[in-house]
């Protein structure tokens, strides 16, 4: 497989307030923003993966977590 070695910006179909998501890819993380923002917000492809394996683990599991109910005073 192809090591990322320099910087990929993409326009996804999502959009997030009516506004296109960009995805930029580098080497050791991975970009959001808005299109026409300047304001990005970046996670590292370790978190990343982490996040995606505990969201399976639920997933298979079946574990949601049980819904809050409100307490009626």
């Amino acid at each position: 497989m192809t090591t990322l070695s320099k910087r990929v910006i993409r326009e996804t179909g999502s959009q997030f307030r009516g506004d296109n998501i960009i995805v930029e890819l580098q080497p050791k993380a991975l970009f959001l923003r808005t299109k026409g923002s300047r304001q990005s917000y970046g996670i590292p492809y370790t978190d990343l993966y982490d996040i995606a394996a505990m969201r399976y683990a639920k997933q298979v599991t079946g574990f949601a977590g049980k819904p809050r109910t409100r307490k009626r005073w």
